[in-house]
């Protein structure tokens, strides 16, 4: 019997889609700043599997980067780079038990 379970992840499925849906509601630093703490909690979650570990511009614990590059891009770019790296999560924390 072939069975998928997927390790729950609160960043994974806390991602920047659920925190304010409009930036300008609160400041911009305010916002890159969840981005930043989101970005690193997620690279923190990714270490915790081996298979989910990465070390790029997109994962690393540095969160000023971060919050540095989130103020230098359209909010779409950094909305994209939080769903890629909650897509990546979701699929490397996948665990296949037959």
């Amino acid at each position: 019997m072939n069975a998928y379970v997927y390790a729950a992840g609160l960043v994974v499925t806390l991602g920047l889609a659920d925190l304010s849906t409009d930036a300008q509601a609160e400041s911009r630093d305010q916002w890159c700043g969840k981005y930043g703490r989101i970005a690193v909690a997620q690279y923190k979650e990714a270490r915790g599997f081996n298979r989910c570990r990465r070390q790029d511009a997109r994962w690393h614990d540095d969160e000023l980067t971060h919050f540095s590059w989130c103020t230098r891009v359209a909010e779409d770019a950094a909305r994209a780079e939080d769903r890629a790296r909650r897509a990546h999560l979701q699929t490397c924390k996948a665990v296949r038990l037959d």
